[in-house]
């Protein structure tokens, strides 16, 4: 009963930790591509680790911020135009 309950533990571990590592984290990347795809620009994305996954917020993030500097660049071009 002992090996199980031990092994029953460190199941219930490696399940927290893919959550908190990978699920959940990749759960906010997905909501903020959904965001950009509804064309809303003005949030942040911070990365809250420094693996891989953290690594891929921060380049999001930054590609958040491009779009968003060609979103406003194009929008004075087109107020430009229209003068």
């Amino acid at each position: 009963m002992t090996a199980l309950a031990a092994l029953a533990c460190i199941a219930f571990f490696m399940l927290f930790w893919v959550l908190t590592s990978i699920i959940i984290p990749l759960e906010k990347l997905r909501e903020a591509t959904r965001k950009i795809k509804e064309g809303d620009l003005d949030f942040s994305l911070e990365a809250e680790a420094e693996d891989e996954i953290g690594e891929l917020f921060l380049d999001f993030e930054e590609m958040r911020i491009r779009l968003k500097e060609i979103k406003k660049r194009r929008c004075r071009l087109t107020e430009m135009q229209r003068n």
